[in-house]
């Protein structure tokens, strides 16, 4: 079932993509919205091919299957998480002190605003998480 929703969670993407790409394309929005189109469409054409892939290939199963449930795999997946989460941090303050440097207050706004969401969600994530274990 939840393998079926996501076939057609892929389906949705080719869908919404190529609407965006034709109101595009019709000169009702700017191109980015285009672009925008363009990635949804791709991500839906290639989720398809990989379901088609899993549904019709039993060794490209078991590899996908050991790979989604392998404890080792998901320990690397938590670290790799950690890891980009620490850097996202330490990147974005470096940024927020760099652009106000430069004079781009703006951007240093932004990324002092990012930089103080993650450490939010991660401040909640931590509480919950505490109390569950």
């Amino acid at each position: 079932m939840k393998k079926d929703r996501r076939f057609i969670a892929s389906i949705c993407w080719i869908v919404i993509g190529a609407v965006l790409m034709g109101v595009s394309y019709a000169g009702l929005v700017d191109e980015y919205w285009s672009a925008m189109g363009t990635a949804l469409f791709a991500i839906g054409v290639i989720q398809i091919i990989r379901w088609i892939r899993y549904w019709t290939n039993d060794a490209y199963k078991a590899q996908v299957d050991v790979e989604a449930h392998d404890e080792r795999n998901r320990f690397i997946s938590g670290r790799a998480w950690a890891w980009a989460g620490y850097l996202y941090v330490l990147v974005g303050a470096a940024a927020t002190v760099v652009f106000r440097i430069a004079g781009n207050e703006e951007l240093s706004v932004m990324a002092g605003i990012s930089v103080c969401i993650l450490m939010v969600l991660y401040w909640i994530s931590w509480m919950l998480l505490r109390r569950k274990y």
